[in-house]
C-alpha cells in the first residue's frame, strides 16, 4: 500500500523544557517512549539512517505503552518525551504544531505496508475494490 516513514518527535513544551536532540548520542539524555509489541513485550529499538547505515538505538524512558502505537501518540501529545512514529500518525499532530519534528536528518528507514489477501486466480470485485481503495486512501494520507 505504501512505504511509511519513520521520524522523531516530541511535543514543543517537552523540547522546550529538555531540550531538542541534535545528535543520535543525545537521546541517552531524554525520555524516550517506549512502545511493546505483545509478540515480544521487548522494547522496540529506534532504527535510523546514518551515513548511509541503517542503525537501531535502544531507547529509554520511564513511559512504556504495550499493544497502542497510538497510545505512544497520546503520551508524546502530552509532553511525556520523544517518539519514533510512522509519519502518517502524526500528520495531523505535525500539521497543527502539536508535536515537532526532530533528528530529521537520521530519519528512519521506511517500513512497507502492505494489504494480505488470499490467493485467488480470480479475485472477487469486491476484494480489488477495496484493494483500490485503501491504495486511493494511502495516497491521499501521504499528500
Amino acid at each position: 500500500l505504501m512505504e511509511a516513514r519513520r521520524i522523531v518527535v516530541g511535543s514543543r513544551k517537552y523540547l522546550e523544557r529538555v531540550g531538542e536532540p541534535k545528535t543520535l548520542k543525545d537521546l541517552s539524555n531524554h525520555d524516550c517512549i517506549q512502545f511493546l509489541p505483545p509478540s515480544s513485550g521487548v522494547a522496540t529499538p529506534w532504527s535510523f539512517e546514518q551515513e548511509g547505515e541503517t542503525v537501531e538505538i535502544h531507547t529509554s524512558g520511564p513511559v512504556s505503552v504495550m499493544d497502542d502505537p497510538l497510545g505512544c501518540v497520546t503520551l508524546a501529545k502530552h509532553h511525556c518525551g520523544l517518539l519514533q512514529t510512522y509519519c502518517f500518525a502524526v500528520k495531523e499532530d505535525l500539521h497543527r504544531g502539536v508535536l515537532k519534528e526532530v533528528l530529521s536528518q537520521f530519519a528512519g528507514p521506511a517500513r512497507p505496508i502492505s494489504i494480505l489477501y488470499r490467493h485467488n486466480p480470480y479475485m472477487p470485485t469486491r476484494v480489488r475494490v477495496l484493494i483500490d481503495f485503501l491504495v486511493d486512501a494511502m495516497q491521499v494520507e501521504l499528500e
